[in-house]
């Protein structure tokens, strides 16, 4: 059976926080902001390479250069071709989600995207965070989360075009929000599982 080892990584650490979010890109871990009890929501980007003998934490980019993103948790992230994919509340006025790109394949100034690219999209939904979140190929496909409430809402946004159709379904669906979102049989399937637990709802 799988057994759980710990990573005793060198350098800088990131500090405590939850609601973190984290991909994984060859062989590193790529790791977005989160909430932390003493500074409040980060958004800060930071790689790993499990592969090295020596892991270090490398900070990519601290999102100072996304200016209609809001500083906020529960974000949805994906990969595709070598671009990391974000999806978070955009700052005030802007009402809707905000979408930008990271280029991983840069390596320094002046080579390659070095910083967050927020770009256009078509029929991005209303703000909201702790959306369940899985990428599949080109598509990031994301569910529920809270708007000024928890929703079942289910969206896919294609990067490639970067257009956001919302998902119908015939099923009674739940309302969530911190759960989780993965792909099976290949990608063919999505399955939808846990659930944010309170006084008014009940684990899934």
């Amino acid at each position: 059976p799988a057994v759980w080892s710990l990573i005793s990584p060198s350098g800088t650490l990131i500090g405590d926080r939850r609601a973190i979010r984290a991909v994984m890109w060859g062989s590193k871990l790529l790791v977005y902001g989160g909430y932390s009890t003493l500074s409040g929501s980060e958004k800060d980007l930071w790689e790993i390479d499990l592969d090295s003998s020596t892991p270090t934490w490398n900070e990519l980019d601290d999102g100072s250069t996304m200016t209609n993103t809001s500083v906020d948790y529960g974000v949805s992230l994906g990969v595709y071709q070598d671009k990391l994919s974000l999806l978070v509340k955009s700052k005030t006025p802007y009402t809707n989600l905000n979408y930008c790109e990271y280029d991983l394949t840069h390596t320094g100034t002046g080579s390659g995207w070095t910083e967050w690219i927020e770009t256009t999209t078509t029929g991005a939904p209303s703000n909201r965070r702790t959306m369940a979140s899985t990428m599949i190929g080109d598509k990031l496909y994301f569910y529920g989360g809270v708007v000024s409430s928890t929703t079942n809402l289910f969206y896919v946004l294609d990067v490639t075009t970067r257009i956001f159709t919302q998902i119908s379904s015939s099923m009674s669906t739940p309302f969530l929000s911190h759960c989780g979102l993965s792909a099976m049989d290949n990608g063919t399937k999505l399955i939808l599982y846990g659930s944010e637990y309170n006084a008014s709802s009940t684990p899934t």
